[in-house]
């Protein structure tokens, strides 16, 4: 029969006795024996019915059933093998940001690798122009050109339309320009139905930077502040692209 035990958050069933195959000739007869002589003289007769998925009875006891399955793992799935994006795939990206904001979002995310979350979250204080450089994240990077004008014309758009206010946050709106909470994830640039979304940009730089470098993780962590298994994963598909043939033209 099922070894039982139970009380004090000791699981109420534990294992097979010796000589019963797993499963196979197992009823809930001796465990509803077991049972009720820890929780009394309770109606067991719902709680049976729902087998060893059921564990409402035993939750209000404080006794729970030990799944055998819970340490197997199954097969990990592979990553992803990204393909860099298309230069038109690109083009379409920089056609529909058409606002000083989405403009900026698109840079930072293209050129930095940032994401949407870390972009909203970026403060005023993160960014130094006269030094050329920008935290994202807590991770210090120079200030190219591409990034550095983006900022201009950003800056600059943002000191007209709100003046005065005291959100410290790079990005702001009009609804959150009259608080000091970022932006709404809503409110970023709308890319759906596009080849290179903001994380498809972000993903794209970092496959650009891991292919430059030869596939060289330590590099892709000192550039971007990426953990050691991101940097690992973005170097092991550059490398994988490094070493297929390119397709032949249609």
């Amino acid at each position: 029969m099922i070894g039982v035990d139970g009380g004090g958050g000791v699981p109420a069933v534990c294992g097979v006795a010796p000589g019963v195959p797993w499963q196979s000739d197992i009823t809930w007869v001796p465990v509803a024996v077991r049972l009720r002589s820890l929780l009394g003289k309770r109606d067991l007769g719902d709680f049976g019915r729902g087998g060893c998925d059921d564990v409402t009875g035993p939750k209000h006891s404080n006794l729970i059933f030990r799944n055998p399955t819970a340490r197997v793992r199954g097969p990990r799935a592979e990553d992803a093998i990204w393909q860099p994006l298309r230069p038109d795939e690109l083009n379409q990206a920089v056609t529909a940001a058409t606002t000083p904001q989405a403009w900026l979002f698109l840079v930072l995310a293209a050129v930095h690798a940032a994401r949407p979350g870390q972009i909203r979250a970026t403060h005023l204080d993160d960014v130094d122009l006269p030094g050329r450089r920008i935290t994202i994240a807590g991770h210090d990077r120079p200030l190219d050109e591409l990034t550095h004008h983006a900022l201009l014309d950003w800056l600059d758009y943002r000191h007209r339309r709100w003046p005065n206010i005291a959100n410290p946050h790079l990005l702001v709106s009009t609804e959150s320009a009259l608080r000091h909470a970022p932006v709404s994830h809503t409110w970023i640039l709308n890319m759906r139905g596009l080849a290179a979304t903001i994380e498809r940009l972000r993903i794209d730089r970092q496959l650009e930077e891991a292919l430059a470098a030869g596939g060289d993780p330590l590099h892709l962590a000192a550039v971007f502040g990426v953990s050691e298994d991101t940097a690992i994963r973005y170097a092991t598909n550059a490398r994988i692209l490094l070493q297929t043939p390119p397709r032949p033209p249609h």
